[in-house]
C-alpha cells in the first residue's frame, strides 16, 4: 500500500517479513545500533523496504537482531528492494564489514487461514 505521497505504507504488519540477525565484533553492538539508526533505516525505506523493529539479544551481547518487510511483498520487489540497497552507495560506504545471518520469514496472510481449521 503506498501513501498520498507515493511512498510505501509502513503502518501494520506487511505480507512479506525477514528477520535479519547479525553476529557483532565483540563489545561492538551499540556502535552498530547507532551506524544502523543513523544511516541504514531510511535508506531502506527509500527503496520500499520497512525495519519493523530491531532487538538487542539479552543473551548475546554480540548479537543484533532487526526485522525488515516489505509493505508490497513481492518476492520480485524484495530482490530489486536488495539489490539496490546492498548494490547501493550507503552500504558500500558504511556495510563492509557487516555478517549478516538474516533469515526469511514469511508471515501467514491476515485473517483465518482454513488450512488450521478445527476440526470437531
Amino acid at each position: 500500500m503506498m501513501t498520498a505521497a507515493g511512498r510505501p505504507d509502513f503502518d501494520g504488519w506487511p505480507p512479506l517479513l525477514e528477520l535479519r540477525q547479525y553476529a557483532l565484533r565483540p563489545g561492538r553492538r551499540d556502535d552498530l545500533i547507532d551506524l544502523f539508526d543513523a544511516e541504514f533505516v531510511e535508506s531502506q525505506e527509500r527503496l520500499g523496504m520497512g525495519v519493523y523493529g530491531q532487538f538487542r539479544d539479552l543473551d548475546d551481547p554480540d548479537r543484533f537482531v532487526w526485522l525488515r518487510g516489505y509493505p508490497v511483498g513481492s518476492p520480485d520487489q524484495r530482490g530489486e528492494a536488495l539489490a539496490a540497497f546492498y548494490g547501493g552507495p550507503v552500504w558500500a560506504e558504511h556495510g563492509k564489514g557487516q555478517r549478516d545471518h538474516g533469515r526469511l520469514r514469511r508471515r501467514p496472510p491476515a485473517g483465518p487461514d482454513p488450512r488450521r481449521a478445527v476440526r470437531r
